[in-house]
C-alpha cells in the first residue's frame, strides 16, 4: 500500500492509500477520488507529499554522487577483488572503499565469511559516468 497526502480545491488535505502507483494514477484520471471532507473531485496530489518525494530524492543522489566519488567500482570481479583487497586491508590496517554489484547471494555469503565489512544497497548506479570522470 502507498499513502499519498492529497488536497482538493478548497485547501482540505487528507491522505489515501492506493496498491500500486499505477492504481493512484488510473483513480486520478478518472476523478475517482474524493475529499475525505467535501466530497469534491477536484484532487490533486498535496504540496507536501511532492516535498517529501524529492527530499527523499535529493538524499538518494547524495549517496549515489558520494559512492561513486569516493569508492572504486570492483566490475564484474567484485568477489574476488573483494576477498583480495579484504586481506590487504588486514594486513594492512588499511582500509579501501570498493562497490560493486553481486547477483548471487552465495557469493555474498563468502564475503560476511571471510569477516568483510559490506552493505548492501537496493539503488542504481550510472557507472559509465564514474569510469569516463576517471579518464580525465
Amino acid at each position: 500500500m502507498i499513502k499519498y497526502s492529497l488536497m482538493c480545491d478548497k485547501r482540505h488535505f487528507f491522505e489515501m492509500k492506493f496498491n500500486t502507483n499505477k492504481m493512484y494514477k488510473e483513480a486520478m484520471l478518472k476523478k475517482n477520488v474524493k475529499c475525505a471532507i467535501c466530497s469534491s473531485k477536484n484532487v490533486y496530489l498535496s504540496r507536501r507529499h511532492v516535498d517529501d518525494i524529492l527530499e527523499i530524492k535529493n538524499i538518494i543522489d547524495e549517496f549515489k554522487h558520494s559512492i561513486l566519488k569516493n569508492y572504486s567500482f570492483a566490475d564484474k570481479k567484485i568477489i574476488s577483488d573483494l576477498l583480495k583487497i579484504g586481506k590487504q586491508s588486514k594486513l594492512k590496517n588499511k582500509q579501501k572503499n570498493i562497490f560493486g554489484f553481486i547477483t548471487d547471494y552465495k557469493d555474498m555469503d563468502k564475503i560476511i565469511e571471510s569477516n568483510i565489512d559490506c552493505i548492501v544497497l537496493p539503488i542504481e548506479l550510472n557507472i559509465n559516468n564514474k569510469k569516463n570522470q576517471s579518464k580525465h
